[in-house]
């Protein structure tokens, strides 16, 4: 009963050039520095928290504590992420329409959440569903890249969080992988590529039509719909790996943002209450709070956070 719509136009758009790597995004750092130095605005993606914020801390190693350059992933608190005055979601908009550099430091998140354009990006490689998405975050909104807008795909180490190497799991990272290649891309080879990446797959089924009628007039907000973690909330179009626990920073029940317990919130995985119990402690019979050291920069301070479970942590 619906009219397919596709748009043709835009399918030949080839907003930007792709640049693939063969080593790994910990060896570009001299090289993301550089266009720092050359005014390049910047997007670096990684696909966990804990190489995120490895290369945040890189980067601030090499360039200096800077206004101009920030780490976004989901385990912020949402006062952090969102509404404090100085939220990260504040500062990132205020860069939309400046001519200034900076770097954006990310997991998937910056994927759904933010909207926002870079001149160049670098990102780990991934599904080819998600390298498209993080496209849609360099040079947003044009049709050609003037040999100028370029994404640099980098190897990874493990697959992790999108193939845990189960029986049962397809290891779509690596499909992508050996598909890709370096070269001006449209839209529509994305969409041919994704086509071949999950040809034999079939896909859950979505709420799409119930979250459409529902949000025609007076539905759901748009933070309702997408503001969860990266996988979004009424639509989610990945599988969630953990089940996940919300807890709040000590820091900030110890402050008066404790007013406030809905926005000092932060999702981990639950297994970190299982296995690191002497971290946690309940409240009023409701809160669970976290004694990690937690700040506004990095989030949670995972040094104490064993390697192998680094490699498992949610972006």
């Amino acid at each position: 009963e619906y009219r397919l719509i596709e748009d043709e136009e835009g399918f030949d758009f080839k907003p930007f050039l792709i640049d693939i790597k063969d080593y790994f995004i910990q060896e570009a750092i001299d090289e993301i520095v550089e266009f720092y130095k050359k005014g390049e605005k910047q997007i670096v993606i990684l696909n966990t928290v804990s190489k995120a914020q490895d290369i945040y801390n890189r980067l601030i190693e090499k360039i200096g504590e800077k206004n101009d350059v920030l780490l976004y992933h989901s385990m912020f608190t949402h006062y952090d992420r969102a509404y404090s005055k100085n939220s990260k979601e504040s500062v990132i908009f205020s860069w939309k329409n400046s001519k200034d550099k900076w770097i954006i430091v990310s997991t998937q998140a910056i994927e759904i959440s933010v909207d926002i354009s870079c001149t160049v990006m670098h990102t780990e490689v991934a599904p080819i569903d998600a390298i498209g998405q993080r496209g849609g975050r360099l040079n947003r909104g044009s049709k050609y890249h003037n040999n100028k807008a370029k994404m640099f795909i980098y190897r990874t180490e493990k697959y992790i969080p999108y193939y845990f190497g189960r029986d049962d799991e397809v290891n779509f990272v690596k499909r992508t992988e050996n598909l890709i290649k370096t070269g001006e891309v449209s839209y529509r080879l994305i969409k041919d590529w994704s086509s071949y990446v999950y040809h034999d797959i079939t896909f859950t089924p979505q709420n799409l039509t119930m979250v459409f009628n529902e949000c025609t007039l007076f539905g759901f907000s748009p933070r309702e719909v997408r503001y969860s973690e990266e996988d979004g909330n009424l639509i989610r179009f990945r599988e969630t790996q953990y089940i996940k626990q919300d807890v709040i920073p000590e820091i900030y029940w110890q402050s008066e943002l404790r007013e406030m317990p809905e926005l000092i919130m932060v999702k981990v995985p639950y297994w970190w209450l299982r296995k690191y119990p002497d971290y946690f402690y309940v409240v009023d019979e409701r809160y669970t709070i976290c004694t990690i050291p937690y700040n506004v920069n990095i989030g949670f301070s995972l040094e104490n956070i064993s390697e192998e479970d680094k490699s498992c942590l949610i972006v």
